[in-house]
């Protein structure tokens, strides 16, 4: 079944989950081997967190065009996009269907869970904790929460409005 930590964060928000991310000496790595990685999440809006480098992952068959399924451990990461007028929610998703790789990645994201807990808030009567520059954006400047932004990639598939 899993665990996921559910998160809304602004770009200042996001920056600091990528730094806390690698330095626990993890990589943050594209959904697979023939996508280059970005750190602007409306070009990559999901990827993974990884021990290893995307050059040394290794995925299931011969020439795979997703590491959704890899023979390493990774935690599925949907990072939150903001594209003024909305922001997409995020969360890491830590899955235990592989006993050997849940165990070597329960660790990270207990810490990663932790350290978005311990610095940012959760509204009551919510699932999801807002980053500080998120909760401003959302609830000061009335910023649209939405599963969908138009105009960012999601996957290689970009959402177009109408």
């Amino acid at each position: 079944m899993g665990s996921r930590i559910l998160f809304v964060a602004g770009p200042q928000d996001m920056k600091e989950l990528n730094a806390f991310v690698r330095s626990l000496g993890m990589y943050l790595v594209p959904p697979g081997p023939n996508i280059e990685y970005s750190d602007d999440e409306t070009v990559l809006g999901r990827c993974y967190i990884s021990p290893v480098p995307k050059e040394q992952l290794q995925a299931w068959g011969h020439k795979t065009l997703w590491f959704q399924e890899t023979l390493d451990p990774i935690l599925s990461f949907n990072r939150s996009v903001y594209r003024p007028p909305y922001i997409r929610p995020g969360d890491i998703y830590w899955n235990n269907d592989n006993r050997d790789n849940a165990a070597k990645t329960k660790d990270t994201f207990r810490k990663i869970s932790k350290w978005v807990r311990k610095n940012w808030s959760k509204p009551e009567g919510d699932d999801w904790h807002f980053g500080p520059e998120a909760r401003h954006l959302v609830f000061e400047k009335g910023i649209e929460a939405t599963s969908m932004v138009p105009g960012v990639t999601f996957n290689g598939v970009s959402v177009v409005p109408d």
